[in-house]
């Protein structure tokens, strides 16, 4: 299940009891990279463990830091079945090639180790029996998706057209209403931490923890530095794909023109941008958009292919 990891690795202990947690194992995500504040995740949790194995068929900044990274064979190397983003569809994928060199599936590896471990009787499952097991249910039967049907048709709605959200105002709430008072708020994972009830009753504004005007440090850090998703990327996925960076080539930061202009900061000038915990060089791009003292950059470029630094870490 989830639990609130960072504070577990800091504790070592989980709902009152012992709970050390040694080993870490990575897949299918790049923590050190995508995480809001990757400084915690390097300098408190990492240190934590004794062995981090990565699985991966990229060298990405949470490879980095393993032990022993593990060749994954790519989605054109085995059969899948995917939900694409926002899209109302459930779509088969199909193996293109053999994995190549030594890498191996998600599914082969976890089972291979669960052998190895001495659990093998669990693992005794084929890639497609366990496509056609995920893909058995009431709601699936209902819709007509199987395996089969998948290969057959490819593509496969699964929300009716057209799709109306909460038609007939049937809200997914306990009251079934549109509710903007919380009345029970509950933490999103299990944690040991003392939750503010009433904080979480009603969306409200806390100010920046250092650029503000009422923090002595806003005189030293007057600027804000927010990320934004990027649009040539899903978190860090295709952070190496060429035609990418044919459109995205470099990590920049976005910068307010007065803001730009008070600092003789010009359009794709490369810039340092640092505080205490870390620094980065990267392009700047003037942008009208922008609110007066805040920067925004897109988030999880890998830290090899900054110039300098890495401006996540300044979080």
């Amino acid at each position: 299940s989830q639990f609130a990891y960072r504070e577990v690795a800091k504790t070592g202990t989980f709902k009152g009891e012992d709970f050390p947690i040694k080993t870490l194992y990575v897949c299918i995500g790049n923590p050190a990279s995508v995480y809001s504040d990757t400084n915690a995740w390097i300098n408190e949790v990492l240190p934590t463990l004794d062995l981090i194995v990565v699985a991966d068929p990229f060298m990405t900044d949470t490879a980095r830091y393993a032990d022993i990274v593990l060749p994954v064979a790519d989605w054109f190397e085995h059969a899948d079945v995917t939900f694409a983003g926002q899209t109302h569809y459930v779509q088969y994928s199909e193996k293109a090639i053999e994995p190549l060199y030594e890498s191996k599936t998600d599914l082969e590896i976890v089972s291979l180790l669960g052998e190895k471990m001495g659990f093998g009787e669990y693992f005794q499952i084929t890639e497609e029996q366990l496509l056609a097991e995920a893909l058995t249910s009431p709601m699936s039967e209902e819709l007509g998706i199987s395996l089969e049907s998948l290969r057959e048709k490819k593509a496969i709605r699964f929300f009716k057209d057209p799709y109306i959200a909460w038609e007939g105002n049937n809200f997914l709430t306990p009251s079934g209403r549109v509710e903007f008072y919380v009345e029970k708020p509950t933490p999103r994972v299990p944690t040991e931490a003392e939750m503010d009830v009433d904080r979480e009753r009603l969306p409200r504004f806390f100010p920046p923890a250092e650029a503000w005007h009422e923090n002595p440090l806003f005189e030293k850090y007057p600027l804000v530095l927010l990320s934004e998703r990027p649009k040539f990327r899903v978190h860090s996925q295709w952070f190496n794909t060429p035609w990418l960076r044919e459109l995205d080539p470099e990590p920049i930061v976005k910068i307010n023109p007065g803001d730009a202009s008070a600092r003789g900061i010009r359009h794709d000038d490369l810039v340092e941008v640092y505080n205490d915990r870390a620094r980065a060089v990267v392009r700047a791009k003037i942008a009208n958009g922008l609110k007066p003292g805040v920067m925004v950059f897109p988030k999880s470029w890998q830290r090899q292919q900054y110039i300098e630094g890495d401006l996540g870490a300044l979080a």
